[in-house]
């Protein structure tokens, strides 16, 4: 096969010509004769090749020019033309052998590409709910039993307060500013920060505090969680993961009982 100006037969592989300035011919060699399979030995080859074509239009000349910086730029670059970030963790990887290789043949003091971070494989951006559909969700009757309350205080705190699962766990009962509408809530790193709350968040609030906080509570419930689970425990991020990664209701009139199905260990 031919690559750029490296030409590389299989089986008995001869290069002919390196893509000097960057030694790319040494590199080569150097993976043959550590057993690499074709396809991985290919994969190299290309990696590197057409990071040597990128530099070059940015006017890096050789190896030496490169920094850190240099291949942050790069890693920019394949991020905001839409490549995929396995591909791009594997030219992460495949440049930091290269610049080790330099760094091993005495042709660098030190490796540009050490410690260089690199996206996180299969991440994925949050599903965001759009504004009808929770109100579609919140504007639903959702009952009246002690269960019934809890799960539309609960969902009108999280998604209308904008709470982080782990803020809505920690909320207590003082936490609540039912005369200025305002939750005092404890972020991460125990900031505290002081959130607004919407006139039917504070309703349904009020309306699980008043008729079915204490009747979900058990003798030993501690006396200053805001919200309970089905043992009268204080909710915690199991439970309120439920509320969190539910599936919508859009398509019916009748609302999910999303605390109610939660098994007794809750």
């Amino acid at each position: 096969m031919t690559l750029g100006s490296l030409v590389y037969v299989s089986g008995s592989q001869k290069t002919v010509r390196a893509k000097n300035p960057w030694l790319l011919e040494g590199f080569v060699a150097t993976l043959k004769t550590k057993n690499r399979s074709e396809a991985t030995l290919r994969a190299y080859i290309s990696d590197i090749e057409q990071f040597i074509e990128w530099a070059e239009e940015n006017k890096h000349s050789d190896f030496k020019k490169i920094t850190k910086r240099t291949l942050r730029d790069y890693l920019a670059f394949m991020t905001s033309r839409g490549d995929e970030r396995t591909s791009i963790m594997r030219r992460r990887a495949s440049l930091r052998s290269y610049f080790t290789w330099l760094v091993e043949r005495k042709h660098l003091d030190e490796s540009p590409a050490a410690r260089l971070s690199a996206p996180k494989p299969n991440a994925q951006l949050p599903k965001i709910v759009v504004r009808e559909q929770l109100e579609n969700l919140l504007d639903v009757d959702w009952g009246d039993d002690k269960f019934a309350l809890l799960d539309r205080a609960v969902c009108e705190v999280l998604y209308g307060a904008g709470l982080r699962v782990s803020e809505l766990c920690g909320l207590n009962v003082t936490s609540v500013d039912f005369k200025q509408g305002l939750l005092r809530v404890l972020g991460k790193g125990r900031k505290e920060r002081i959130v607004p709350l919407h006139d039917q968040g504070l309703k349904a609030v009020k309306e699980w505090f008043k008729e079915a906080r204490d009747v979900v509570a058990a003798p030993d419930s501690p006396k200053d969680a805001l919200f309970f689970n089905r043992r009268g425990n204080r909710l915690g991020r199991e439970m309120c993961g439920e509320f969190s990664t539910i599936e919508l209701p859009w398509a019916t009139s009748t609302p999910t009982p999303f605390a109610t199905p939660m098994p007794p260990t809750c």
